[in-house]
């Protein structure tokens, strides 16, 4: 099998053909693979090239690892970063298994202990959310040692805000000496303070971890977070980097692109099977404005780009319509609006529902607190700045155990201001709802259904819906604005951000395959996706 191809497949295009002799020459090299541009089909061929050198797929989760598994030849092992670690941190040793199952066990209270916190202390949760974003923070970099530069920015600000230069950097100072205490807990295998995934990859990188294998095969290499990539750097065997920088979503995480720190010669796919030239054209616009001139050719099935969902014929198929939402609050107001005939939430909505709830029984019972003298802290009620819809991340859905040991509203407010995320939809939703969250909840549970079969319609974040596509996607009204142009990109106040909110958008775009329903998109987002006013 010189060209890489099995007997029965397609036949590689001229792009995959550069793309397979490239990985052949046993060199370190890239791929720039444009979305549904036959990136598995191009690396199996790879791999299929190579047959009977040991090779690893280094796949972004579990799911893709096993649906990898099912189609790359014998001599490739399809894995993850996190499961080559915890074979070798945790599976090997008995005492770091101990560890690692006291996870389920461990409460925030025990956490509070661990950490030398005083359980009657007012800020104790705010402190204790500090030392675990340092050292989360310090687990998702390439560095040796945790100090002070690991602790969060928003942090800092908040406390140089709030108390002063002087006493901002004794709390710096402080945060980092709790937080380097706490992961050498984690670490020692003697000690019962449980490890958790970003503990034992950290680990395994410390240790100088070894992939056992003659090539890798990196996928989705545009969101690595530093571990990772240093961990493949590391590596003696001959790198393919897979991965589309247009569809890097992770940087709020800490992700990097390796494709582009990496240097190494490169080959780009750019027709993709998965849409016809009308979506292709839509989702080329997004592109170009994230890289002038970029290409990117439709060679599937003829589909449509409609301004309003009604314009557009269902396709031809009875599987459901996917609506997916920029924010966590964006996929609550889909499955509102959306919901008479029932929808199905990617990720779920029961342990989100529950957070809400609980934290609105906090919020009612606020003034309770402050009569018995515990303080309201900077909970004064207000209904949401304009980065509500988009500063929370939108990956996860709030889950009941962002509120574990949270037992006040003054607390939850200190907490989500200082750590962000999901904690702080859930303090926005709450403020800006208060009595009618009851009746929200209840209509969300009434809405969901549990599989996607069941549901006419799909809600996901775009964060969610990565790696997946439908025929029919409708982009929901929560997208904000972005750049029109490269040079209106470069000009904007924030260009990182404007670029995270742009491959965002051309993610949403590229998971069509034959209808992309813009009618609830801002106009200047339809414009820029459908230049000539649509249907």
């Amino acid at each position: 099998m010189l060209d890489g191809v099995s007997p029965g497949a397609p036949p590689l295009t001229e792009e995959q053909r550069r793309a397979v002799a490239l990985a052949a020459r046993g060199r370190d090299a890239a791929i720039v693979a444009r979305a549904g541009s036959g990136k598995t089909h191009t690396l199996r061929a790879a791999a299929l090239a190579k047959e009977g050198v040991p090779q690893i797929l280094l796949a972004f989760n579990r799911a893709i690892a096993r649906e990898a598994a099912e189609r790359f030849p014998a001599h490739v092992r399809c894995t993850t970063l996190h499961a080559v670690a915890f074979r070798a941190v945790v599976g090997r040793d008995p005492r770091m298994r101990r560890k690692f199952e006291a996870l389920e066990r461990w409460t925030p209270h025990d956490e509070l202990a661990a950490a030398g916190l005083d359980p009657r202390d007012p800020g104790r949760f705010a402190h204790l959310a500090a030392i675990r974003a340092t050292v989360r923070g310090y687990c998702a970099s390439d560095d040796p040692e945790l100090c002070e530069a690991h602790v969060p920015a928003p942090f800092a600000a908040r406390w140089h805000a709030d108390l002063g230069a002087q006493r901002a950097r004794e709390r710096l100072r402080w945060t980092a000496r709790r937080a380097a205490r706490a992961w050498a807990r984690v670490r020692d295998p003697h000690d019962p303070v449980p490890i958790d995934h970003d503990g034992y990859l950290k680990t395994f990188a410390l240790m100088g971890g070894h992939l056992d294998a003659e090539g890798l095969l990196v996928d989705e290499a545009q969101d690595l977070a530093p571990v990772m990539l240093g961990l493949v750097r590391a590596q003696d065997a001959p790198r393919l980097l897979v991965g589309d920088p247009a569809q890097r979503i992770y940087g709020w995480r800490g992700a990097v692109d390796a494709m582009a720190a990496s240097g190494y010669p490169e080959v780009r796919l750019t027709r993709s099977f998965r849409f016809g030239p009308e979506i292709a054209d839509a989702a080329r616009r997004a592109l170009r404005v994230l890289t002038p001139g970029a290409a990117l050719v439709g060679a599937g099935s003829p589909g449509v780009v409609a301004d309003a969902p009604e314009h557009a014929p269902a396709p031809p198929t009875d599987r459901p319509r996917a609506v997916l939402c920029r924010s966590n609050v964006g996929v609550l107001d889909a499955v509102l609006t959306l919901g008479e005939h029932g929808v199905h939430v990617v990720g779920g909505l029961g342990s989100t529902v529950a957070a809400w709830e609980r934290a609105h029984r906090l919020w009612r019972d606020r003034d309770a607190a402050a009569g018995a003298g515990l303080g309201r802290g900077s909970g004064a009620l207000r209904t949401g700045s304009a980065r509500s819809a988009t500063g929370d991340g939108g990956g996860d859905l709030p889950a009941a155990g962002e509120l574990a040991g949270i037992d006040r509203w003054d607390t939850l407010v200190q907490v989500a201001e200082l750590q962000g995320g999901a904690l702080a939809t859930l303090r926005r939703l709450t403020e800006r709802h208060e009595e009618d969250v009851p009746r929200l909840c209840r209509a969300l549970r009434r809405a969901e259904r549990d599989r996607e079969s069941e549901a006419p319609i799909v809600v996901s974040t775009i964060h969610r819906a990565k790696g997946r596509e439908w025929d029919d996607v409708e982009l929901w009204r929560d997208l904000p604005r972005v750049p029109a142009s490269a040079e209106a990109l470069i000009r904007s106040p924030d260009p990182e951000s404007a670029r995270a909110e742009t491959n965002l958008l051309y993610v949403a775009a590229t998971r069509a395959r034959r209808v992309l329903r813009l009618g609830r998109l801002r106009d200047d987002l339809k414009e820029l996706l459908r230049p000539n006013g649509g249907r």
